[in-house]
């Protein structure tokens, strides 16, 4: 089923999502209710009221909210807390969606609020990636960054290492293109070349991924929502850059030219304050 999105703030209805499945919530009932029917509206003074929440029982198997009660299929039973906040009225502001996303998912609500990133997402506006000022399209399908300024010119998403929480790579800022080292004879710090980080690309794009496992063959449900409550949603990915002279790359290229009987460059002492971390 496709899945339809109003607009933020809208005055009739807000969507959030549960075990990736959107609900509508209606600010005039109260009602929530599966987009797809499936089930029976809920209604939020049937459910439970504690510390600033509504809790209720997600049933996966039967896609269904139900009253918080006892878990007895752990399974396919889930324990959800709807913030009262987003059944006061529609937010129109978008950080403080933002927000009660952040907050729902440290305290693991299982529910996810429909923001700006996610409706844009999901009406098929690929994510930007801002690496240094440029800006790159992520194209999940493709296993591409493509430069918004010229989509003929990208970059892999294989030659970035990853550590499962964060994608790493060297960026050469004036070719926009990613660097490799030889750490076993490397003697000169290269100029204008940064050590990249951001969030994982599961992180920056968790319905892109989804959307390429659909093409793969590999998550049957046809879902591009599947991982919604899996991971936060990245509302703004941007490389976090760090100079060469920074890193343990620059400790590599001092014992190499210690090696090889090569002065200090520039009087370079070994850097001993960095992050110890090159790729």
């Amino acid at each position: 089923m496709k899945i339809v999105l109003n607009e933020i703030g809208d005055h009739n209805m807000m969507q959030v999502f549960i075990r990736g499945k959107v609900f509508n919530i209606d600010h005039h009932t109260g009602d929530i209710e599966p987009q797809d029917k499936s089930c029976l509206p809920v209604n939020a003074t049937e459910l439970n009221y504690r510390d600033g929440k509504f809790y209720a029982i997600y049933d996966e198997s039967e896609k269904a909210l139900y009253r918080d009660g006892e878990i007895k299929d752990y399974l396919n039973q889930h324990r959800i807390s709807i913030p009262k906040s987003i059944l006061l009225g529609p937010i129109s502001d978008n950080e403080m969606l933002n927000d009660i996303n952040r907050k729902c998912f440290e305290c693991e609500a299982n529910l996810v609020v429909v923001n700006e990133t996610i409706r844009n997402r999901i009406l098929g506006i690929l994510p930007v990636v801002d690496i240094m000022g440029d800006k790159f399209h992520l194209d999940m399908c493709a296993d591409m960054l493509r430069l918004v300024k010229d989509d003929t010119y990208s970059i892999a998403l294989k030659d970035f290492s990853n550590d499962g929480e964060f994608t790493y790579a060297w960026y050469d800022k004036p070719t926009k293109s990613l660097a490799k080292f030889d750490y076993h004879t490397i003697v000169d710090t290269p100029k204008d070349v940064y050590l990249i980080r951001l969030n994982s690309w599961f992180a920056v794009d968790p319905i892109g991924y989804a959307m390429k496992e659909i093409a793969d063959g590999k998550l049957k449900n046809n879902n591009v929502t599947e991982y919604i409550n899996v991971t936060m949603m990245d509302t703004n990915p941007t490389a976090v850059s760090t100079p060469v002279a920074r890193t343990s790359l620059a400790d590599v290229i001092f014992n190499n030219r210690i090696q090889k009987k090569l002065p200090p460059e520039n009087g370079r002492k070994m850097i001993t304050e960095v992050p110890k971390k090159h790729i």
